[in-house]
């Protein structure tokens, strides 16, 4: 029954109340007159504490906000609000989606980087510049002395990626554009002659972002952005032993990285720098 039915209730003393942690004094209960009302007794309703609500509206925010906007995991708002891991994830979600842009902004500058999801194992990774030639030359031999259909992809794809090294490492020589393009060539020729449609797909996402590429290596700039929005991401996964869920791990991820345009880390909160932070000219 709604409260503007109450007309024709009469008022049966007051109560007192505990959702959530926060103890509210003083609901009114009230007694139906209605013969034919299935409810005989039922207590009004607060904004903060709807009808049969056993957690106040502001627990429920302050619980997603602590995610959200002050790093927690879900984990340990659960434990400091004390409630259940399951609320704090549905106070996160409806938290976020009010915070946060419906759409995804597009990708406007490409970091050489990636955050992967799950566990990889990695083969190859050292550059053939980076490894002595004792080493080298026996790591070839062995490739090749594999099956055709396994050494020779494998020996292939790390060449690509040698030669990519390459090209990336120019950044900051100050070469002319004669030798830019020369290693540029070499890697889409390794990169064709390998056969690998990875590789090929590599060719073409580096084709794609050329002129971002080119920028980076001729003007000196750098992805330290990206990085650290990597850094960003993988702390706050680190921080929740890791996300099961790719949803939920999407919209942590973006949270985290959007904290600052968002006004909430604008101060430090104690210490010798519970100070406001300058704002950048």
């Amino acid at each position: 029954m709604s409260r503007p039915n109450a007309v024709r209730a009469a008022a049966r003393g007051r109560r007192i109340r505990t959702a959530g942690c926060a103890p509210v004094h003083g609901i009114q209960r009230w007694q139906c007159r209605t013969q034919d009302c299935p409810r005989r007794t039922f207590t009004e309703a607060l904004p903060q504490i709807p009808s049969r609500s056993r957690l106040t509206g502001w627990l429920r925010v302050s619980a997603g906000a602590a995610v959200a906007e002050r790093g927690r995991t879900v984990l340990q708002s659960a434990r400091d609000h004390e409630i259940f891991w399951p609320i704090v994830q549905a106070a996160f979600a409806a938290h976020a989606a009010a915070a946060l842009p419906e759409r995804v902004p597009s990708v406007e500058h490409l970091g050489i980087d990636e955050t992967r999801r799950g566990k990889a194992k990695f083969r190859l990774t050292r550059s053939a510049a980076r490894m002595p030639a004792d080493h080298l030359d026996p790591m070839v031999e062995d490739l090749t002395a594999l099956p055709k259909k396994i050494g020779a992809p494998i020996l292939a794809a790390w060449n690509v990626k040698d030669d990519l090294m390459d090209l990336l490492a120019l950044h900051g020589t100050h070469l002319g554009r004669a030798e830019i393009y020369d290693r540029l060539v070499k890697f889409y020729e390794s990169a064709a002659a390998s056969g690998l449609p990875e590789m090929e797909r590599l060719a073409t996402t580096v084709s794609t972002w050329w002129p971002q590429i080119l920028a980076g290596i001729t003007a000196g700039i750098t992805n330290a952005a990206s990085e650290g929005i990597n850094r960003l991401i993988k702390t706050d996964a680190r921080c929740a032993f890791g996300d099961r869920n790719p949803a939920n791990q999407r919209l942590r991820a973006r949270c985290a990285t959007t904290r600052r345009a968002r006004g909430h880390l604008s101060r430090h909160p104690s210490g010798r720098h519970s100070q406001p932070r300058r704002s950048s000219p």
